[in-house]
């Protein structure tokens, strides 16, 4: 085939798609979830989102508000991603469009486009029905949402923009004696001084799953009687469990939280 005719015949591709489109866009209309539990949104969203290997980026947690990170797909041939935002108002579940981009193959870059044959809304839609399928099925539920409170980077992005009162709340509803599970390097290990926790000594770590900025988003403080600690370098890998004491904002950063732990 001759290049006119290549390109000729790429041109009825796309000319097609994109009446095949408006017509496709036209009839799948965005379809709201009737939700009347009282059950909190996030630990289906994040499943939701998981099964799309995305994450929640931003959320107004008690307003049952929700963003994702990019959703990458492909529309004729052409790299697509975008972004989804999850909403719950009056009872109903409903999912929009919140940015979709196309990749530029010649030059590697990704600027605004609309969809070609990606039915856009019939995606949306499915995301709202799979959040309403999870917030009715008891143990996926509840499994989703263990996962997701065992997520430190996760509770990093709902408490980052609370405001200190309504933080606690939270903490205090869902994270209160919750025990945590981490894989890090030991910063510093010294003798205890706080009088309130009944340890000898505290192991000092620094959380940063998303690094993200100069500061970390956690410093986690592990209070404990283990002495086997005094034996390991600062920087070494400890393996461990600690129960949540409490989550105070640092003095440095309004980003970083101080984690205290006791070890179990």
């Amino acid at each position: 085939m001759r290049l006119n005719e290549k390109k000729g015949m790429l041109k009825f591709v796309i000319t097609t798609c994109l009446i095949f489109s408006l017509c496709s866009c036209a009839t799948t209309p965005i379809m709201p979830v009737v939700y009347d539990g009282q059950l909190p949104l996030y630990p289906a969203v994040v499943e939701a989102l998981a099964q799309r290997n995305t994450k929640i980026q931003e959320v107004d947690i008690f307003k049952n508000e929700f963003r994702s990170g990019y959703i990458y797909a492909v529309d004729v041939l052409v790299s697509i991603r975008f972004k989804v935002s999850i909403t719950k108002t009056n009872g109903s579940i409903t999912s929009n469009l919140v940015k979709m981009q196309g990749l530029d193959s010649s030059t590697n870059q990704w600027s605004d486009v609309l969809p070609l044959i990606f039915d856009t809304n019939s995606y949306l839609n499915k995301i709202t029905e799979d959040i309403a399928w999870i917030l009715n099925n008891k143990q996926r539920y509840y499994s989703a949402k263990d996962k997701a409170l065992s997520d430190l980077s996760f509770i990093h992005i709902i408490m980052k923009d609370l405001n200190d009162i309504g933080r606690e709340k939270w903490i205090n509803n869902n994270l209160k004696d919750r025990v945590f599970s981490f894989d890090l390097l030991l910063t510093e290990f010294r003798e205890n001084n706080n009088s309130k926790i009944k340890k000898k000594f505290v192991a000092v770590f620094q959380y940063n799953n998303n690094n993200i900025g100069s500061f970390p988003e956690y410093y986690l403080y592990l209070y404990t009687n283990n002495e086997h600690y005094s034996s390991l370098k600062n920087g070494s890998n400890v393996s461990t469990k600690g129960s949540l004491v409490s989550v105070v904002k640092s003095k440095f950063s309004d980003s970083t939280f101080n984690l205290s732990l006791i070890e179990v």
